[in-house]
């Protein structure tokens, strides 16, 4: 038997489509001086949750193309590392805008809600 389409809710999907829209227009900011810094290479849809919620640690890891600082027998945090890094000018301003948007509860309900969906 041939599966039959039955029915089509267009307000939810147009409801969904403006939702995302909408993350994309308050994100498109952040991710466009990311890649403006040419540091890293451009940003790929799986880095996006990394980029907001871990920012200092994101840049870490792809500044150090993932290896991790050891002193002794010691793993140094991705925190401490990103402030022993020589920093390209522009980033630390990225980060505080990044975690200042963290800071607002719109963002963590409606902007990273639509990011992991």
């Amino acid at each position: 038997m041939e599966r039959q389409f039955v029915y089509k809710n267009d307000y939810y999907i147009n409801q969904a489509k403006d939702s995302i829209t909408f993350t994309i227009q308050g994100f498109e900011p952040f991710i466009s001086r990311c890649n403006s810094l040419s540091i890293i290479p451009a940003l790929e849809t799986t880095d996006l949750s990394d980029f907001f919620l871990t920012p200092k640690a994101f840049f870490v890891l792809k500044l150090t193309h993932g290896e991790t600082l050891n002193v002794g027998d010691l793993k140094l945090s991705s925190e401490k590392v990103y402030d022993l890094l020589d920093r390209p000018e522009g980033l630390d301003r990225l980060v505080t805008d990044i975690e200042d948007l963290q800071k607002d509860k719109y963002f963590m309900g409606t902007y990273f809600g639509n990011l992991t969906k």
